[in-house]
């Protein structure tokens, strides 16, 4: 954890090898993800793609 809503994750492995050829998807690659929004069901949090020109976000629904 880097602050309260934002942490490091570092990719150990990928299954399966994604068919897209992506600069940023390798094993090592680190990268930051801020939470901007968690309720009852989900969570919502962002991080830097596309070589750091756009903004992703994903969500996670809880079951």
């Amino acid at each position: 954890m880097i602050s309260p809503c934002k942490f490091e994750a570092e990719i150990k492995s990928i299954q399966p090898k994604p068919e897209i050829k992506d600069d940023l998807i390798y094993v090592g690659n680190k990268i930051v993800y801020e939470i901007v929004e968690t309720g009852k069901n989900l969570i919502i949090y962002q991080y830097w793609c596309n070589e750091g020109r756009n903004i992703c976000t994903e969500i996670l629904q809880k079951e």
